[in-house]
C-alpha cells in the first residue's frame, strides 16, 4: 500500500492529491468535498463517520489511533480512512518515502507545518476482495514504524525561507 501511495503521490498533477483505497468502502462521490476544503486546508483527512466494519476490527483500529496519536501528537481521527486529499504545493512530493507511510502521510506533512483538517466520508461495507491488515500481523510493524517516523522527526529539517524585504 505505501508503494502503491508513495507512486500516485510523485506522479500526481500539480494542484490536487486525492488518496483512495480500491475496495471502494470509501465512497469517491465524497472526493468533491475534500476538494473544497483544500482550498482553505492543505491536508484534508476522512474519518469514517458510521463504520460498516465488525466491532473487533473498530476497536482495534481505534485502540491503534490512540497509541498513534500518543506518539505523533497530531490527533487525527481515524488514520485508517485513505480517502485524504492534499495540495500538491505543500510539499508532499518532498516526503521520504518508506514502508508504512500510508499511514503517516498526514502526519509528516503537519509536522513540516501543513495545515490539517478532517471531515466525515461515508463507510460502505466490502463488497470486493479481503482486507490484508488484522491486529496481530500489524502491531508490530506500526510499531516499528512508530519509532522510525520518531527518528524521521527528530532529524527533519525545519526553516523558512524569509522574503528580502
Amino acid at each position: 500500500q505505501s508503494s502503491a501511495v508513495a507512486a500516485g503521490i510523485i506522479k500526481a498533477g500539480k494542484k490536487a492529491i486525492v488518496t483512495i483505497d480500491a475496495d471502494l468502502q470509501n465512497d469517491p462521490d465524497d472526493i468533491p468535498a475534500f476538494l473544497q476544503e483544500l482550498a482553505s486546508f492543505d491536508v484534508v483527512c476522512g474519518y469514517r463517520k458510521k463504520r460498516r466494519d465488525s466491532i473487533i476490527r473498530r476497536i482495534s483500529s481505534r485502540s491503534a489511533n490512540k497509541v498513534r496519536n500518543f506518539f505523533t501528537h497530531d490527533n487525527l481521527k481515524d488514520i485508517g480512512c485513505a480517502l485524504r486529499a492534499y495540495r500538491a504545493e505543500c510539499g508532499i512530493k518532498d516526503l521520504c518515502f518508506f514502508n508504512g507511510v500510508h499511514r503517516f502521510v498526514p502526519t509528516l506533512m503537519m509536522w513540516k507545518g501543513a495545515t490539517i483538517t478532517e471531515i466525515p466520508t461515508n463507510h460502505h461495507e466490502r463488497l470486493y476482495g479481503t482486507s490484508k491488515y488484522t491486529l496481530f500481523n500489524r502491531l508490530f510493524k506500526v510499531i516499528y514504524d512508530l519509532f522510525g517516523v520518531q527518528w524521521l522527526k527528530s532529524r527533519m529539517l525545519t526553516y523558512k525561507i524569509q522574503e528580502e524585504q
